[in-house]
């Protein structure tokens, strides 16, 4: 995720959906740990966060996951 990518984001909405199916090859297809890294980036932007669940619901190396179970912090509104 690139700061050209943020800024783009930034003028075309007021909602961001974040890592979809953050589990899965086919959608956002990253680690946990991934994931948490780059939640604070998300935040940056200001805009209203949204979160979805994982796909599965389990975790699975084959998945890319750390078996973390620790979620992103919740979004903030305005």
């Amino acid at each position: 995720m690139t700061d050209a990518e943020l800024n783009r984001i930034r003028q075309q909405g007021i909602t961001l959906l974040g890592f979809n199916e953050a589990d899965m090859a086919g959608q956002a297809d990253m680690t946990v740990q991934r994931a948490l890294d780059l939640w604070p980036r998300l935040q940056s932007t200001g805009l209203r966060l949204g979160a979805p669940a994982v796909a599965t619901g389990r975790t699975s190396p084959a998945a890319g996951s750390t078996g973390s179970s620790r979620a992103p912090p919740p979004a903030t509104t305005r």
